[in-house]
């Protein structure tokens, strides 16, 4: 069912603030019909054209004694004249039937300052038209403050689980680098081979235990007990020369 309710020269009204105003109205009638049969009419006061007591803080900017055709102060019974007068009546009527007097001046002005009105202003007004018509000056449509779309709800995504990261593959293991293999010639010495292959003659020692078969074995075929931990190689012999 649809919740608003479409009005002529009104527009779209929320059918809730419909009944609370159509409620307001109710009560209001009784009420003025209840005030009509039982209390004397009050009399303007010439000196600030105020009726009774001001109570809704409203001051006319033009104050005068309205009369009638014989020269006599009118009743507030009489229907304004301009949109002054119906602004004080519409704020004591609103005020008697409940509603704050700041708000009803407050929205008064915007009304005919026609500035638009939020929903409880603009059936504040619908009261006053109910119950005082409208203002006699003007044709014053009620405009109301736009209100923004909400935009529509996307569905919910379903929610993706992240893939597991691949495991990191493991570093090949560096292939051990391969002996180097060295043909000793005429002059050679141990001491001469490691610095050329180590920067440093006294790393000897590692070419001799590495070679040290080699190295005796070729000293004893010439002619010698051994090679005095490798003081005498001779050309030909090829020695490994670890890294």
């Amino acid at each position: 069912m649809a919740d608003t309710v479409k009005i002529p020269r009104i527009g779209n009204v929320n059918k809730q603030h419909l009944f609370v105003v159509m409620g307001v109205v109710g009560s209001f009638v009784g009420y003025r019909y209840w005030k009509a049969r039982t209390t004397v009419p009050t009399v303007i006061d010439p000196a600030n054209a105020t009726v009774g007591l001001n109570t809704g803080g409203f001051t006319n900017p033009a104050p005068q004694s309205p009369t009638n055709d014989s020269g006599h102060i009118s009743s507030v019974t009489d229907e304004p004249t301009t949109n002054a007068e119906w602004s004080q009546r519409v704020i004591s009527d609103l005020v008697t039937v409940g509603f704050d007097a700041q708000f009803v001046a407050n929205t008064i002005g915007k009304y005919l300052d026609h500035q638009s009105l939020t929903v409880s202003e603009a059936a504040a007004i619908r009261v006053a038209w109910a119950m005082d018509g409208e203002p006699p000056e003007g044709n014053i449509p009620i405009r109301l403050v736009p209100t923004v779309p909400q935009p529509p709800s996307s569905p919910v995504s379903p929610i993706v689980p992240r893939p597991r990261p691949k495991p990191m593959p493991k570093p090949k293991p560096k292939p051990k680098p391969q002996p180097r293999r060295y043909v000793v010639k005429t002059n050679d010495m141990l001491s001469s081979i490691a610095l050329t292959f180590y920067g440093d003659a006294s790393q000897y020692p590692r070419i001799y235990n590495a070679n040290r078969d080699v190295i005796e074995r070729t000293a004893r075929a010439h002619g010698r007990a051994n090679s005095h931990n490798g003081d005498f190689i001779y050309p030909g012999e090829t020695l490994v020369i670890p890294a």
